[in-house]
Parts: structure tokens; C-alpha cells; sequence
């Protein structure tokens, strides 16, 4: 007989095993009886479900989803993190959105104080300023070169 195994402490499904036949409970009882080995069951987990992982729920001896954030980006007071567990998220823990994300990417948005901010004006203005500058000693190299292309 399968059985299917949990992890000991998350109580995630993680496969499935074979559950030995219990000789002396089956002559006892007169039907096949099988020892179930520890964090496994016989009760047959649901099919596996988008942003859920399948978990066992020891008291009422069945599976659930529980919600599977694993991977994505999050933040708290201690700053940007994968997260690494399953369930609702703790804490103080908020899902970093793909707009923040973009935003913390291309310098619009920064993290300050466990928060997601515009970047300050200030500080866009200087940023602009700075890529105008490298823009315009570009441009200057590039005339200085055709420049002396012409020349000869």
C-alpha cells in the first residue's frame, strides 16, 4: 500500500513511500492491516495547485493548501528578502509588487525606513543632471573624432 510523507517540520508533502503489511494486526483482525511509517499517511493528497503548497494537517489527519510565497521578493523593517517559507506571510513581511520592483530597478523608488518610496526629486534631479553630463562629453568625444576624421 502507498503512503504519502510529510516534512516533519513545514508538514509539506514530499512523495510517497510503502506502508508495511502488519502481520499480527492482520490476523488479528482478520484483513490487511498496514503500518503507516512516521509523517506519512494513507490519506491521498489533492493535485498540486498554483501558489499553494499541500500541507497535512495533523488534527483533523487530512491534507490542505496553505499558501506558498517561496521565491518571490518581499520586505520588512530589515529590508528586500526571498521568502523562504511557506504559509501567510509574518510579521511585518509585505509581497514586493512587480510595479515596486521596477521602480527599485530603474531608480524611481527606493527602500527607506522598511518602506517603498519615490526616490526623492533631489536626488532624480542630481541623477538626470549626472547622465546629461555623460551624455554631452560623449557627444563631445564623438565630434573631436569625426572632427579629426575630417582633418585627414
Amino acid at each position: 500500500m502507498i503512503a504519502y510523507k510529510y516534512d516533519e517540520t513545514t508538514l509539506e508533502y514530499i512523495g510517497t513511500c510503502q506502508a508495511q503489511l502488519d502481520p499480527v494486526e492482520t490476523k488479528k483482525q482478520k484483513r490487511e492491516v498496514f503500518l503507516c511509517p512516521g509523517n506519512a499517511t494513507i490519506a491521498q493528497p489533492p493535485v498540486q495547485k498554483k501558489g499553494y503548497a499541500i500541507t497535512f494537517d495533523t488534527e483533523k489527519q487530512n491534507w490542505k493548501y496553505t499558501l506558498d510565497y517561496r521565491g518571490k521578493k518581499a520586505y520588512n523593517a530589515t529590508g528586500i528578502f526571498e521568502i523562504t517559507y511557506i504559509g501567510d506571510l509574518q510579521g511585518s513581511d509585505k509581497l514586493l509588487t512587480k510595479k515596486q520592483e521596477k521602480g527599485l530597478n530603474d531608480g524611481t523608488l527606493v527602500f527607506k525606513d522598511g518602506e517603498i518610496i519615490p526616490k526623492p526629486v533631489e536626488d532624480q534631479i542630481a541623477q538626470l543632471e549626472q547622465q546629461i553630463e555623460e551624455l554631452n562629453a560623449k557627444m563631445l568625444r564623438d565630434i573631436i573624432v569625426l572632427q579629426d576624421e575630417n582633418a585627414t
